[in-house]
């Protein structure tokens, strides 16, 4: 009786229980195993050391913060040193990894319009891509002929976006390749914020993980993202990005459509079925439905 008297859970949810708040508490005698289940769910929660905070979006890109304890840690320290391409978008101190993610959504007082909203949600970051400041930035950049110049070649994505309808066609023409793939970028970030892609709905970009990882090598796209957090530390994180989606303005009264498979599947299995969720194959190049076509078709009934 002492303790519940005492009691105060982390986030103070339930106040401290006072007197009056124990009015009748034979009542509930069968109930005490499930009050302290939740009790001791949401210490497990307030202690637990990989803790995830993310911050606001700014011009596309925003910053994580992670608590790691020391065995994930020094794992993941070590990952880093040995990979040098993730250095671009993170690092770690002590046990707290910290990197940069991308986000690209309507301003909020635009995101309140009256129009449907889509949010499409793609695996995760490419490192590249948030280092240059937008998704899709380019392809892969390949050497030039006589390797004094990379060549930035047009990201394919944003063909198959421009023909289902969901953004204007936004083509720069420059002899370097990284000017006119950078001019693209922010174009591109401006119609997004300022809800210009289309007329009759407003279209979001963002990932399911927020974690950015190479187009290439053993860390590469969302099978990175397992490889470096592991599936029992992979879960919690998966939690906190379901959070940091429904958080957004942007994801209110959305259509959410996946392109990213195992994502898709995850997302269902942690928040249920529903029939605002959506699954396009788009990150998958070669399969059948992954075109530009095949997303029109599944807008058609929705903005378009």
């Amino acid at each position: 009786m002492s303790y519940i008297k005492k009691v105060r859970d982390p986030k103070n949810e339930w106040g401290k229980i006072v007197k009056n708040r124990l009015i009748d508490m034979e009542n509930y005698k069968d109930q005490w195993t499930l009050i302290d289940k939740f009790l001791k769910k949401k210490n497990r929660q307030s202690n637990s050391k990989n803790e995830m905070k993310f911050y606001k979006p700014n011009d596309g890109i925003y910053k994580v913060k992670m608590h790691l304890d020391e065995e994930d840690s020094s794992r993941i320290r070590d990952m880093l040193d040995a990979e040098l391409e993730f250095n671009k978008v993170c690092g770690i101190k002590r046990n707290i990894l910290e990197y940069k993610s991308e986000t690209v959504l309507p301003l909020d007082d635009v995101s309140s319009r009256d129009k449907q909203k889509i949010l499409m949600v793609f695996g995760n970051p490419a490192i590249n891509s948030v280092d240059k400041g937008m998704f899709y930035f380019s392809k892969n950049p390949k050497d030039g002929p006589g390797g004094n110049r990379k060549i930035f070649a047009k990201h394919p994505m944003w063909s198959k976006l421009e023909k289902a309808g969901l953004i204007r066609n936004v083509d720069v023409n420059d002899e370097d390749s990284f000017k006119a793939r950078k001019k693209e970028a922010e174009e591109r970030k401006k119609l997004i914020l300022e809800g210009s892609t289309l007329n009759k709905c407003l279209v979001g970009l963002t990932t399911f993980y927020s974690f950015p990882t190479p187009v290439t090598g053993k860390y590469k796209n969302v099978a990175g993202v397992k490889k470096v957090f592991g599936q029992k530390l992979l879960e919690d994180i998966q939690c906190e990005e379901i959070k940091r989606l429904q958080g957004y303005e942007h994801f209110k009264n959305a259509f959410l459509i996946f392109a990213q498979k195992s994502t898709y599947e995850i997302y269902k299995l942690k928040v249920g079925d529903s029939p605002e969720v959506l699954y396009w194959p788009g990150v998958a190049m070669m399969q059948k439905g992954s075109g530009g076509d095949s997303l029109k078709e599944i807008l058609m009934g929705l903005c378009i």
